[in-house]
């Protein structure tokens, strides 16, 4: 037999079913900047670019050293944020949230991709 929730234990989860998105939104920029910031260290240097030098011997390890524990901690939780979005009964704003934090990691790789 199970017994019902108490009060406080209720009263939190209604805290955070109300502003969950908004916490997991304001990280997830966050999670964008510290990734083009992690990635701007294998960006090309517009003077040697201008200058047509290449440099590529170690760039794309660096690169991904850099930016795969981003990838990897942003990844899992946004994909179990996806997951209750879309397991609990329809919530559409937290759905557009979500729609709108794949969005921005999308134009975050857009703009490193560019920089390479």
């Amino acid at each position: 037999m199970t017994r019902p929730p108490s009060s406080a234990s209720a009263a939190l989860r209604r805290w955070w079913g109300r502003r969950a998105a908004a916490v997991l939104a304001a990280a997830n920029l966050v999670g964008v900047g510290l990734y083009l910031w992690r990635a701007s260290s294998a960006w090309a240097i517009p003077e040697e670019r201008a200058a047509g030098i290449t440099v590529v011997t170690g760039e794309p390890f660096i690169w991904a050293l850099a930016v795969a524990p981003v990838w990897a901690v942003f990844g899992v939780v946004n994909a179990c944020w996806a997951f209750a979005v879309l397991a609990a009964p329809p919530r559409r704003r937290d759905a557009r949230v979500v729609l709108a934090v794949a969005v921005v990691w999308a134009v975050a790789i857009l703009v490193d991709f560019a920089h390479h």
